[in-house]
């Protein structure tokens, strides 16, 4: 049996009279007489992701066997399942067709004689071919968002991290040579008066990714285009700003796999005025307090629940009188 393969189909011949199943001890006088020894003797596989079997008898013959398939969470040789399995399961046939065509053929109705018995997710597979990270790759890049994925490939239900490392890392390459366009708005006012939920609904929700951690800020950021800095108050080093807010590629960091920035929108929220943020800069480190005020597009502040001013940087800067130095370079 030199293939290899992931699905495999097996058959039990007379198993309630199958006393020894092979010469190697750990097979001796093993018996399959009753549905819950051939799912114990499965089950002590952690490397099963799926099987079903039934008892069957045929039209034309009247002996009793157990029709099977076993899905692997990996590829196995026949010599590898020789060792695993007695020789009374598999006879080197590995599933042809695919891993659904052989699930349903082991619940066939008009040869049953016993329960369906199934554990486990079984991978789909297309046209005899596994799903790969390629396939799951193609459908992102034609915009396929995770619910639709998981709609297409109920399977990836129990694969969540590898969608979402596939996903990742396709955002990762397409950011990575890339400059944004960044545009950054400063929201103030006092809480309650909807700073926060006019950004949310303009763009929506699910697209905008919202930072109250500031200990780990992007460990769940995954390639959105809007970022919301909330309750900002000094909230994060003015170096890790100046960066945060500069259009080159940038990798964020993050527990476990640093994310790449994608985002073009970002809104810094809070209870303070601008010019009290980073204070102590504004006075010791005024090259760095200016870089910071240029990267700022537009100050808005929010009263009684709507827009009490806007100001554009220009505006901002001749307001408290910020036009020192013009050539001052971050």
């Amino acid at each position: 049996m030199p293939k290899q393969s992931c699905n495999w189909c097996f058959t039990i011949n007379n198993p309630s009279k199958v006393k020894t199943c092979g010469e190697k001890d750990k097979f001796k006088d093993l018996t399959f007489d009753t549905d819950e020894k051939v799912i114990k003797f499965i089950m002590q596989y952690e490397e099963v992701n799926y099987y079903v079997f039934q008892r069957e008898r045929g039209h034309n013959e009247n002996t009793e066997h157990i029709q099977g398939f076993i899905q692997f969470k990996n590829r196995k040789r026949g010599t590898t399942l020789q060792n695993m399995f007695p020789p009374q399961f598999f006879h080197g046939e590995f599933a042809n067709g695919t891993a659904q065509q052989a699930s349903d053929y082991c619940k066939k109705s008009d040869t049953r004689i016993g329960e369906v018995q199934e554990w486990g997710e079984l991978r789909v597979t297309k046209g005899g071919k596994q799903l790969t990270n390629e396939d799951i790759l193609q459908r992102i890049k034609e915009g396929a968002d995770d619910i639709r994925l998981l709609e297409e490939f109920p399977q990836l239900w129990n694969q969540i991290d590898r969608l979402q490392k596939v996903r990742d890392l396709y955002v990762f390459d397409k950011w990575r040579n890339v400059f944004r366009d960044v545009q950054v708005t400063y929201i103030c006012g006092q809480s309650g008066t909807g700073k926060t939920r006019s950004v949310m609904e303009q763009y929506g929700y699910d697209k905008v990714y919202r930072i109250t951690d500031y200990k780990h800020p992007f460990d769940s950021y995954h390639g959105q285009d809007v970022i919301v800095f909330e309750e900002f108050r000094n909230s994060l080093p003015i170096d890790n700003m100046l960066n945060y807010l500069d259009g080159y590629p940038l990798e964020l960091p993050a527990r476990y796999m640093n994310r790449i920035a994608c985002f073009t929108k970002v809104y810094i929220i809070s209870n303070w005025n601008f010019e009290e943020q980073y204070t102590a800069i504004q006075h010791k480190y005024y090259e760095t307090w200016n870089a910071f005020v240029r990267r700022i597009d537009k100050i808005v502040t929010y009263k009684d629940g709507m827009i009490f001013e806007e100001i554009d940087l220009k505006s901002y800067k001749l307001k408290y009188n910020l036009d020192k130095d013009e050539n001052l370079q971050p």
